[in-house]
């Protein structure tokens, strides 16, 4: 008997791996590297410019947007101080630390595309930030090469408003000048008010972007009131840059909201702004765009801590819905199969947060995840629904 060589055996095809899983930071990264269309510095009224807090849910919002929708979106990014770690007794992060971690979530999930940098939370309550973070922020983001327009406002001291003035000249960009409700005593003074920032900042309007800010409003004629008035009194509303109306509806809190009931909260911010930009403001050559606060609260950040009983904030075309459920496992996963019954509900092809609610509602898994992705699904939801109403204007 004839015994075969080794070399007469037939190759066997070698084993084919399977390929690695991405992670989920992975899958991030790859998508804000898709190419898109932004519209750049200069926009006009069928703009957003959506108020975030510098947070991984609002990053990753962003982040799955429709290419279409990134396109017309350009976020205001407020840094806050460092969250309170949650863990007792655990080390609170460092702020050059923090700086450094929160720039980089831009960099990897807002990847070449143009955004607004506010640090008016960058310091304790009610205090300008400091000129140092002002200079160590700006640099970091231009190492990164990160495109940030410095946000700057006429209640901060000179000394705050030199750093301001050397990020201009290093950067390039312009700037953002945030109005406030205090800012508007009269027409008159306005311009002189204006006037003067402008020279001691060394820009001309051309270079400049108007955000009027009207905070948190519950009522939609009250909006409508202050954005005309406002906007009556910009001087020479052709010439800057931008022009941008913003305003937030979201209360402070809804953890006094009873469990497993549904319950609105009237988008007055949108609503008021339609009769004003909407409109055409026949008054004034300039339809302003449109800014808002999302679904969170407009004012400061929190501090970490101990986290909310589930909920979801869903945006509907005039109200955005709030549910809360108890601390059980499941109880998020009740909170999806529960909207996806609504007739508010748009349906799990609308945006990557509907998506995910839908398959929430669907998993046979009970833990209910974490407050900060609860952010990111209904974030996403409300960009890309108020994207479509800015886009639906005359």
């Amino acid at each position: 008997m004839v015994q075969s060589s080794k070399k007469d055996q037939p190759i066997r095809p070698a084993k084919e791996r399977k390929p690695k899983k991405k992670t989920q930071k992975e899958l991030l990264i790859e998508r804000a590297q898709l190419h898109v269309d932004h519209v750049g510095l200069k926009f006009g009224h069928k703009h957003y410019v959506f108020i975030a807090k510098l947070k991984q849910g609002e990053l990753w919002a962003l982040d799955y947007l429709s290419l279409e929708s990134k396109g017309h979106v350009t976020p205001l990014f407020e840094l806050g101080l460092p969250n309170k770690p949650f863990k007792k007794g655990a080390p609170t992060k460092s702020k050059p630390q923090h700086i450094e971690d929160s720039l980089e979530l831009v960099k990897t999930q807002w990847t070449g595309l143009p955004f607004f940098l506010d640090l008016r939370h960058l310091a304790a309550k009610d205090a300008p930030p400091m000129p140092e973070d002002i200079s160590r922020v700006f640099s970091c983001a231009r190492a990164k090469q990160l495109a940030g327009v410095p946000v700057t406002s006429p209640l901060w001291p000179i000394i705050c408003q030199d750093a301001i003035r050397e990020v201009i000249q290093s950067d390039g960009r312009g700037m953002m000048l945030r109005l406030e409700r205090g800012f508007f005593d009269s027409a008159e003074i306005v311009q002189t008010r204006v006037k003067s920032f402008l020279d001691l900042l060394g820009v001309d309007k051309e270079q400049v972007d108007i955000l009027i800010d009207l905070s948190y409003q519950s009522q939609k004629s009250e909006v409508k009131k202050l954005a005309r008035n406002y906007l009556q009194m910009l001087p020479d509303p052709e010439r800057w840059r931008t022009v941008t109306v913003a305003v937030g509806c979201f209360p402070d809190s809804i953890s006094d909201n009873q469990l497993e009931k549904w319950i609105p909260y009237e988008r007055a911010d949108w609503l008021g702004y339609v009769s004003v930009g909407g409109s055409g403001l026949k008054t004034k050559p300039r339809i302003p765009s449109y800014g808002d606060y999302g679904v969170r609260w407009y004012g400061r950040p929190g501090n970490g801590g101990r986290g909310p009983l589930p909920n979801l904030r869903y945006t509907a075309s005039d109200v955005i819905w709030t549910r809360r459920g108890d601390a059980e496992n499941g109880a998020m996963r009740s909170i999806c199969q529960n909207l996806i019954k609504q007739p508010f509900f748009s349906k799990e092809d609308f945006s990557e947060g509907d998506k995910l609610i839908a398959l929430k509602a669907a998993s046979r898994e009970t833990k209910n995840g974490s407050a900060f992705q609860w952010i990111e699904w209904c974030t996403n939801h409300h960009l890309e629904l108020t994207f479509s109403q800015i886009q639906n204007l005359p």
